[in-house]
């Protein structure tokens, strides 16, 4: 553990939000998003890893826009209220305070549609989502990739060594 927190600040010097970036973090960090390869950024969004846990639906959200007078817009019914700054007036790059359930894909989108995605995993949002939620309501965006699975068995009996 002391370890992933000594490298932590040098995996995210180094992942600052270009294409297919992974960011990684514990609720109480702050983490730089950066819209890198995109000439003019219009808007952000952010497509949770694991909606059902949050009772939210698939899909993305808009969490920050640039406006005609160069003041970003975060949209105050969105779940980074309060945690969510623009650190330049051209939306380029954002600061993010976690918090769990923020794991997800953050877009950022330019003016000729093109894209940026950053990866980011709060570490424990999967743990929390399935000590939350019942078992009953688990969907696949709840379950771990990680999860070791029980043995199955084939047709001879033997059990399959995966």
């Amino acid at each position: 553990m002391a370890l992933v927190l000594q490298l932590l600040p040098l995996l995210l010097s180094r992942a600052q939000g270009d294409s297919g970036a992974l960011l990684t973090g514990h609720p109480g960090d702050r983490v730089n998003l950066s819209c890198l390869g995109i000439s003019r950024p219009i808007r952000w969004a952010w497509a949770p890893s694991f909606p059902a846990c949050n009772r939210l639906s698939k899909g993305r959200r808009p969490i920050l826009w640039a406006s005609s007078n160069r003041t970003p817009t975060v949209s105050p019914h969105q779940p980074f209220a309060g945690r969510l700054r623009a650190l330049d007036p051209s939306i380029r790059r954002l600061e993010l305070l976690l918090s769990s359930g923020d794991s997800g894909i953050f877009i950022c989108r330019g003016h000729l549609q093109n894209e940026s995605q950053t990866v980011l995993h709060v570490l424990g949002d999967s743990a929390e989502c399935k000590a939350s939620v019942p078992k009953a309501a688990l969907s696949p965006p709840c379950s771990s990739t990680l999860e070791s699975r029980a043995p199955e068995t084939s047709k001879g009996g033997a059990q399959d060594s995966r």
